[in-house]
């Protein structure tokens, strides 16, 4: 894994698909708004696949991208996608939030999950996420608050890494002004539209 463009060590799988305990209640809000279809859907920051298996869940017979600046990490998704049986209709594909490898408005649905505190250039990552959206398409982006830091992360992370609701909403509201943002105590969601 990747935090703020440097290598870092393997956390945890459980601190990483359950996200403290917020696993659940984020993958329910994330449903809520995903649209109906999605013919094409990005997943940004792989991690330990778990939004992926979650989004191919949801969307069966849709194709699903994943993108990951760490081989690594690709190959751990590979491995589980196997063990799975979901070798078909997925794409695993090494790159960075900040200069992703895909076409303009290539993808019906993009999300990322609790790794926008990874990237190294927030405003840079929303442009590259805005740029790749299709037209009426939909933008999720969930991530942990500044007080967040305080969870037990096993390294890297403090109070600075994290950008706040409102920060999140601004930077987007650069490229788009049909913008939401939906606020937990140590999350957020954001849904944006193309």
């Amino acid at each position: 894994m990747y935090f703020k463009g440097k290598k870092m060590g393997i956390v945890s799988k459980a601190e990483g698909t359950e996200h403290f305990g917020h696993g659940r209640e984020i993958k329910e809000e994330l449903a809520k708004r995903f649209p109906e279809e999605a013919a094409r859907v990005l997943d940004v920051g792989t991690g330990f696949g778990s939004n992926l298996l979650f989004l191919k869940n949801i969307y069966p017979n849709s194709l699903v991208w994943s993108m990951d600046p760490s081989q690594d990490t690709l190959t751990n998704a590979e491995r589980l996608l196997k063990e799975k049986g979901l070798n078909e209709g997925i794409t695993l594909v090494k790159g960075n939030a900040e200069e992703m490898p895909f076409e303009d408005g290539f993808f019906d649905l993009v999300t990322s999950v609790m790794v926008l505190h990874h990237v190294v250039d927030v405003t840079a990552s929303f442009r590259e996420m805005y740029r790749v959206l299709s037209k009426d398409g939909t933008l999720l982006i969930a991530d942990w608050k500044p007080e967040a830091h305080k969870l037990p992360f096993k390294e890297h992370h403090h109070e600075k890494d994290f950008i706040s609701a409102s920060r999140a909403e601004q930077i987007i509201k650069d490229v788009t002004t049909d913008v939401k943002i939906s606020d937990w105590p140590l999350w957020y969601l954001l849904q944006a539209r193309k």
